[in-house]
């Protein structure tokens, strides 16, 4: 009877078969079990992972004249600084301003931003393969990043709803979560970063983890989501105490 369930499974699998980059991509947010049964059968991470430096850096390209003008307005505003320390800090906020495109800082800002979400992917998949590994997981590392790549993918929707709010507002004051209810005086506080990261696209990542995640692994489920969950809460605390210096997205 085992032996008939498992050929069952192996099966269903084979006749799913391993879809195309753009199916996958596009199942993350309709099917993501499909998307995710494929990337077991064939691991693969580049094209989300590019796909989401491009919403990044549309992002950044966007949003950054409203970032850059909150922290000069928090500079002007301190009375812990002195006024050397203040100058220096708006001259060199000020100096970050681009007046103009040129093709090298477009491809110098390329490359941080890959840079730098290669460096945050890899280390939350190295986490999570790490922490299956605690229940003896014989799981190879690239499919581990293949169904994290997969999963970072929510960042799409949520720049394309971010920008054009922050945008109209011409604040990053937006939050996409429970935190839009919390009392404006508790911005800034490890509360309020907490409640901040407890957002609908964040906690649609964790989702897509708990259902991609058991596809490849060979430990039980409750395993799996135990994983998941610990190493959430402790990127939630982590992140929240550093402020902005931890993100996943």
């Amino acid at each position: 009877m085992q032996i008939d369930e498992t050929v069952s499974l192996k099966g269903s699998i084979d006749n799913i078969g391993i879809i195309s980059y753009w199916k996958a991509i596009l199942n993350v947010f309709i099917s993501p079990q499909m998307t995710f049964r494929s990337v077991s059968i064939k691991p693969r991470w580049v094209i989300p992972v590019i796909l989401c430096v491009i919403a990044a850096i549309i992002s950044e390209a966007a949003t950054s004249r409203y970032r850059m003008a909150e922290a000069r307005e928090r500079i002007l505003s301190s009375q812990e600084l002195s006024v050397e320390e203040i100058e220096r800090r708006v001259d060199a906020i000020d100096s970050q301003a681009v007046t103009s495109i040129k093709p090298e800082l477009v491809a110098a800002a390329f490359a941080i931003f890959a840079a730098v979400h290669m460096i945050k992917l890899l280390g939350i998949s190295l986490f999570v393969w790490l922490g299956l590994h605690l229940f003896k997981s014989a799981v190879k590392f690239v499919s581990i990043l293949s169904v994290t790549s997969f999963s970072f993918l929510v960042q799409l929707p949520e720049a394309a709803l971010k920008i054009p709010l922050i945008v109209s507002k011409e604040s990053t004051r937006v939050f996409l979560g429970p935190a839009v209810f919390l009392p404006t005086e508790w911005y800034g506080s490890i509360l309020f970063r907490i409640v901040d990261k407890l957002n609908f696209f964040n906690l649609w990542m964790v989702g897509l983890l708990m259902v991609g995640l058991p596809l490849v692994t060979d430990i039980k489920r409750s395993k799996v989501y135990l994983t998941v969950i610990y190493l959430f809460v402790i990127w939630l605390i982590f992140s929240s105490l550093f402020g902005e210096l931890v993100q996943i997205g």
